[in-house]
């Protein structure tokens, strides 16, 4: 199936770039239309006014074609989770995205999990859900691989360079480990062999410049 149309629904500027930063980048290239959806802004004690200057920026360097920020208190989406549902649900309904990615949903983090299961509610009527992998995942096992390229991991590095205060915090974001883990993580899942035919397929010479995300598709359905 040709997606057009994708929606990136997440909980917090930054989940997404950490998520899929690589795939949408893809996307954007391939002239389909991206339209992301954040929850919060991503307010601190410390930074109150959050992080949506610096998503916007984020979401720029991706190719994103619409990024909307809901302004939901952050840490307290289970406060407003029937609200956050039915925002989701007007953006759906006026979008009509082919395909919906989102948060996946056994998450430590309070926000990332209920912004998993409204978004996966209001996402009932979309044929094609896909979650991808945050900060505080649980038992997340993949189904799928996007393998990307340099430039897209690239691309990718330089929208979470956007976030400059979550770097400097531990346990935020870490360059280095997106780097790695495009690179490596992919054999935690993939026999070698499996690796071997990726690189065969796409033609690539180095091993090292094969660089992936992960995804576990909810469903899929070819139309």
């Amino acid at each position: 199936m040709e997606h057009k149309r994708v929606l990136v629904i997440s909980a917090h500027p930054d989940d997404y770039e950490l998520g899929m930063g690589m795939r949408i980048r893809k996307y954007a290239n391939e002239n389909v239309q991206v339209v992301a959806v954040t929850a919060t802004k991503g307010e601190y004690k410390d930074s109150p006014n959050g992080r949506e200057d610096q998503e916007k920026k984020a979401a720029k360097i991706l190719g994103v074609s619409n990024q909307i920020n809901l302004k939901f208190p952050c840490a307290e989406l289970s406060n407003c989770s029937n609200e956050l549902r039915v925002q989701l649900e007007i953006i759906i309904k006026e979008f009509k995205p082919h395909v919906i990615y989102t948060i996946y949903d056994d998450n430590s983090h309070i926000d990332h999990h209920i912004l998993s299961v409204q978004s996966s509610i209001a996402a009932r009527s979309t044929p094609n859900l896909i979650y991808y992998k945050v900060v505080g995942g649980i038992g997340f096992m993949p189904n799928m691989f996007f393998c990307g390229d340099n430039d897209l991991l690239n691309a990718k590095i330089s929208s979470l360079k956007c976030f400059s205060k979550e770097i400097k915090k531990a346990g935020a974001i870490d360059i280095k480990r997106s780097q790695v883990f495009a690179k490596y993580e992919i054999s935690n899942y993939l026999h070698h062999s499996c690796l071997s035919f990726i690189k065969k397929y796409k033609n690539i010479e180095n091993s090292k410049h094969m660089l992936f995300e992960s995804f576990h598709i909810e469903r899929m359905v070819s139309i």
